[in-house]
C-alpha cells in the first residue's frame, strides 16, 4: 500500500494569506488610482466650468484653492497634476500663471500682434507668426519655455 504524504496544514494557511495580502494591496492601488483619477476628472470640469464663465487664466494659487474644494488637498498631486496637462495640450503653464484654454492666448497675440504692426523688431515679428500657426497648446508651451 503506498505511503500518504502528510499534508501541511501551516504551510497552505500561510500561502492563503500571502495571496490574500497580495490582492488586498492590489485592491487597494486600484481603489487609489481610481479616486486619484475621479478628481482630476472633476479638475477637468473646473477648468471647463472658469472657461464657460470666460475665465481664460488663473493664478496657480488660485487654481489651487478651486483644487482644494474638489478634495485635491496633497500638494504633490497638485503640482503633478498642473504639470501633466500641458503635455495634454489641454492648458499652458508659464510660471505662476495657467492659461485654461490655448485659443485665446492665441488671439490675445494676434491682437498685440496686429496693435505694433511696424513697429515690432523682426524677430518679435517672426515669433508672433510663428505662435499664430501654432494651434496646439502643447507647441504653445514649448515656444514659451524659450523665455
Amino acid at each position: 500500500m503506498p505511503e500518504l504524504e502528510s499534508f501541511n496544514c501551516h504551510k497552505t494557511v500561510t500561502s492563503v494569506h500571502i495571496v490574500r495580502k497580495n490582492a488586498c494591496q492590489f485592491l487597494a492601488h486600484e481603489f487609489l488610482f481610481l479616486v486619484i483619477w475621479y478628481r482630476w476628472l472633476h479638475f477637468e470640469k473646473v477648468i471647463d466650468d472658469l472657461v464657460a464663465q470666460a475665465i481664460y487664466y488663473r493664478s496657480l494659487e488660485q487654481l489651487q484653492t478651486y483644487a482644494k474644494e474638489i478634495y485635491i488637498e496633497d500638494e504633490e498631486e497638485f503640482n503633478t497634476m498642473v504639470n501633466f496637462y500641458p503635455d495634454l495640450g489641454m492648458i499652458v503653464k508659464h510660471r505662476e500663471t495657467v492659461v485654461l484654454k490655448a485659443q485665446w492666448l492665441i488671439d490675445l497675440f494676434k491682437v498685440f500682434r496686429y496693435s505694433f504692426l511696424g513697429t515690432m523688431p523682426d524677430f518679435l515679428s517672426w515669433l508672433l507668426d510663428s505662435l499664430l500657426l501654432v494651434g496646439s497648446a502643447w507647441d504653445l508651451q514649448c515656444l514659451l519655455v524659450l523665455d
